[in-house]
């Protein structure tokens, strides 16, 4: 149930999501293994995985913004310092935006969208900006110096 962690991941001192500020080395960790990263590189790095239950087994959706499933991709947009990660919902016929941020402050990017929830984590921003895990609730918070904020399962 873990993912390795990419010998490419650094992770940014500081990441803005929606209205929390979080300088810690991972931001979830859920059934044993991290659901999402984003680290430095040129641009921001994403990965992403999903938890797939009948395999008890974690599925890699995008690494370093590749796209290792054909249901998601990764959209980087250079020019306006954003990119964009959807995935196809097959039972609803339509594409959903899994993560929106955007890198105008390369030291600290912001992510204004993130929902986890059609990959199967219980992770999501709402409108307002504030942070959904399980069943708590976090706006406007400052999370300093941790290893990993959030540890679910």
């Amino acid at each position: 149930m873990k993912n390795d962690i990419s010998q490419e991941y650094i992770p940014y001192e500081r990441i803005r999501l929606g209205s929390n500020v979080i300088s810690a080395r991972y931001l979830f960790h859920v059934w044993g293994s991290y659901p999402f990263l984003l680290g430095k590189g040129t641009v921001p790095l994403v990965w992403l995985y999903a938890y797939d239950i009948k395999d008890r087994q974690v599925v890699p959706l995008v690494e370093a913004n590749v796209s290792r499933n054909y249901d998601v991709v990764v959209c980087p947009n250079d020019d306006a310092k954003e990119m964009l990660v959807k995935a196809y919902i097959r039972m609803r016929d339509e594409w959903k935006t899994l993560l929106h941020l955007s890198y105008e402050n390369a030291s600290e990017p912001y992510i204004d969208v993130l929902d986890l929830v059609p990959v199967g984590v219980n992770i999501h921003l709402d409108g307002e900006g504030a942070l959904h895990v399980g069943s708590y609730t976090l706006s406007g918070s400052v999370f300093e110096g941790a290893e990993t904020v959030f540890e679910l399962g």
